[in-house]
């Protein structure tokens, strides 16, 4: 199904499967450190911050995070940070391929 990344607020674990990758380094939402993905499968993704230990992130949170555009604000605590950044670099992703 082709969406419209524009109005719908949606992706799905797929979306997240094909823009993040092993390797790839992604800033946090507020820029001010990064984060490596170390792993990615069908439910979780494993990153590292600069300054912080190795976390499992459910690919269900990022999906509600984009959803919520969580990186415009509404961080409270726990995976919060890391499912706004990966949700706003897959917002970014997504549009800039629109055509």
């Amino acid at each position: 199904m082709d969406y419209n990344y524009t109005t719908t607020r949606i992706i799905s674990k797929f979306d997240i499967t094909k823009y993040v990758y092993k390797g790839l380094v992604i800033p946090s939402s507020t820029k001010r450190t990064e984060y490596t993905i170390l792993d990615i499968d069908n439910n979780y993704i494993t990153l590292k911050g600069k300054q912080t230990k190795k976390y499992e992130i459910p690919l269900n949170g990022i999906v509600e995070a984009y959803s919520n555009k969580l990186w415009e604000g509404g961080q409270k605590n726990g995976f919060d940070p890391y499912n706004a950044a990966i949700a706003k670099y897959i917002f970014k992703c997504l549009h800039s391929t629109k055509k």
